[in-house]
């Protein structure tokens, strides 16, 4: 084994076996002489956002009243070493703060409006303000489906205006400590 490579494995044996931190000794002079010092390691707080999909809301003939279903991205995933995220959303064209939507736009600048939500909860409120429980077995979420959220999109008002709307929407994901 390589130098390094013990030097590595020493390191990780020490970090991971509980011990109590203690200053740094040097040798005494003499037939032998042995030293001590502590090591230590930290690891940020990690997020990930997966298992995300684009979502089509459906071909409408512009004479609809009402809006029509919602559609649905199910098992998106949320991670973070910590167990809980906020979650927040930022659409391309912007957001209507007071209706909580964001906002969807044709060629010709012509308006949609489309609210998300994600286990009930709506993404375009104050930056952070939802509080999730986030996966902090796995990555993809799988084992015990902790992390596992529904995330939901549907049309506020019916443009009439012909055209295809479209954004893109910012799904912003930090680690909530208290």
């Amino acid at each position: 084994m390589h130098r390094t490579a013990k030097i590595y494995a020493a390191l990780i044996t020490l970090t991971l076996t509980p011990t109590i931190l203690t200053a740094a000794s040097n040798g005494t002079i003499g037939t032998t002489s042995t030293g001590t010092i502590d090591l230590s390691l930290s690891i940020g707080t990690l997020v990930n956002i997966s298992n995300l999909d684009n979502l089509f809301l459906g071909t409408l003939n512009g004479t609809e009243t009402a809006p029509p279903p919602s559609v649905s991205a199910n098992d998106i995933c949320l991670y973070s070493s910590t167990g809980a995220v906020s979650i927040y959303a930022t659409s391309t064209y912007g957001q209507d703060t007071v209706a909580n939507t964001g906002i969807m736009k044709n060629a010709t600048q012509q308006e949609a409006h489309i609210t998300l939500t994600m286990d009930g909860n709506s993404l375009f409120v104050t930056p952070m303000s939802t509080v999730l429980t986030a996966s902090t077995q796995a990555l993809d979420c799988s084992g015990n489906g902790a992390g596992s959220h529904d995330l939901v999109a549907q049309l506020t008002d019916v443009p009439q205006t012909a055209g295809t709307y479209q954004t893109t929407v910012t799904i912003n994901v930090a680690a909530f400590e208290e």
